[in-house]
């Protein structure tokens, strides 16, 4: 790559971040993006906010291929495109042809990279701008993560597209107004030998199993939707990929009398729904565990941890009803090094113990607004000093309920940081999903979830 532009425009000596070298401006721009990818083209946010800062910037900005190979489009009615409203104005409906405009310039920004599409529209009657889906396509030699949310009419384009794709090692598609037959592509799995994660939605997973044909020995990561009831061939789906070790598993299926069923030797495993489907696994192998917990589920978990015998270093729990059976399954896992909790701040006086979890590290809270919330937060921090990096997310149901901590409670936060521990809190509106969805791997189907990094294609830019 030349530096041409960045000789162009000469740095002023007034203004210290203008002398920065190149190399060094560079970092710190990519440093702007989300950590897991997945930009959305505003004015408010890096890239193109950086770009807007005066032209030595712009000149950077454009300069860096990196900068621009993510891009996430969200369309409704509301808003018909997500960042363009900010950039050209809020046009009515239909949607505006500049969105295919930006699309193309994007993407030739981008130069060869692997690109990060992500596409979501849950308005079934709202066709896509025309052209952005030919823009895409275009761009197929170079998808690295590919993401569709959309319409059966809009996704029937992506049934025709022919390979190969060297570059894509993530999918992860849906169709909203689901119609049997769907249109199935066995080139976006043939054709990509390096495909690492596969995410298939309900729908499209009705129609996986009549492609006898399709095997991926690369994919690592699944999401699998199977119905009906627990038999013995619960998981021959996923014999196709011989090598899986993250799985997760969005079901309505039925529970059976089979007591265990013949599972993958999982390192990964999410259960979005029926816990009690733990009570018929067995994995020894397994290292990271993310379910929820309803009313008496624990009792689930810790028999299924129990049998398997498995060292799990991560835990995600979602505690949706108050349970004093926390501590019991917490208990039950004590090689736990990082937790991710979704619960109320009353539970936080359980993990005060050092001996419930003691080789705990990393923590990650999420819990409803309240007054307490960042004092109970503070005092679990002093209770665990062990503890060497803790986030706090607090989620309000209305903008003028968020709450602000205490000024001893930043003090007390800040002497913790003093002594090594990296302390990160936020608080969202409900609504505003987008302010930290990309803190994590996103989730195309459930935003308002993190999926573990497994599922992610790219590594995180820190």
């Amino acid at each position: 790559m030349t530096h041409d532009t960045h000789a162009q425009v000469p740095a002023s000596p007034l203004v210290p971040a203008l002398a920065i070298p190149y190399e060094l401006t560079s970092k710190i721009f990519l440093l702007c993006l989300p950590r897991y990818g997945r930009v959305r083209p505003t004015g408010e946010t890096a890239p193109l906010l950086l770009a807007q800062i005066c032209s030595h910037w712009r000149a950077v900005a454009l300069s860096i291929p990196q900068l621009w190979t993510s891009i996430f489009l969200h369309f409704d009615r509301r808003v018909q495109y997500d960042g363009i409203s900010s950039l050209f104005g809020v046009d009515s409906y239909p949607l505006p042809n500049t969105t295919v405009a930006l699309v193309d310039l994007w993407f030739t920004r981008a130069a060869g990279f692997p690109l990060s599409i992500t596409v979501t529209s849950l308005d079934s009657s709202l066709v896509l701008p025309h052209g952005l889906i030919t823009a895409i396509l275009a761009k197929s030699s170079q998808w690295g993560r590919l993401e569709l949310l959309i319409s059966k009419h809009d996704f029937q384009a992506f049934s025709h597209v022919a390979g190969p794709f060297p570059m894509l090692q993530s999918i992860a598609m849906e169709v909203v107004d689901y119609t049997s037959p769907l249109p199935w592509n066995r080139d976006l799995y043939l054709g990509a030998p390096n495909l690492h994660a596969l995410r298939l939605g309900r729908a499209l997973w009705r129609e996986f199993p009549g492609q006898s044909d399709i095997l991926s020995s690369s994919a690592t990561a699944v999401e699998f939707w199977p119905e009906g009831s627990v038999t013995a061939e619960f998981f021959r789906p996923l014999n196709r990929f011989p090598n899986l070790r993250h799985l997760k598993i969005d079901t309505f299926f039925f529970r059976s009398t089979l007591t265990l069923i013949p599972a993958p030797r999982l390192e990964t495993l999410i259960v979005s729904y029926r816990t009690w489907l733990l009570d018929h696994l067995q994995i020894p192998t397994l290292r990271h565990l993310d379910v929820s917990i309803h009313s008496e589920d624990h009792r689930w978990i810790i028999s299924f941890v129990t049998r398997s015998a498995c060292v799990l270093t991560d835990l995600r729990l979602r505690v949706t009803s108050a349970s004093s059976r926390l501590s019991d399954c917490l208990a039950a896992v004590p090689t736990v090094i990082n937790l991710a909790l979704s619960c109320s701040e009353e539970q936080y006086a359980l993990l005060h113990s050092a001996e419930l979890l003691p080789r705990l590290q990393t923590l990650h809270l999420t819990s409803p607004a309240s007054a307490a919330v960042y004092p109970a937060f503070l005092a679990l921090l002093q209770a665990r000093p062990s503890v060497r990096s803790a986030e706090l997310r607090v989620i309000s149901t209305a903008t003028d309920n968020l709450p602000s901590p205490r000024d001893d409670v930043l003090a007390g936060v800040a002497a913790l940081r003093e002594d090594g521990m990296v302390i990160k809190l936020s608080h969202t509106y409900h609504r505003d999903r987008h302010e930290y969805e990309d803190a994590e791997e996103y989730d195309i189907f459930d935003p308002q979830n993190r999926l573990p990094h497994v599922f992610a294609p790219f590594e995180p830019r820190f």
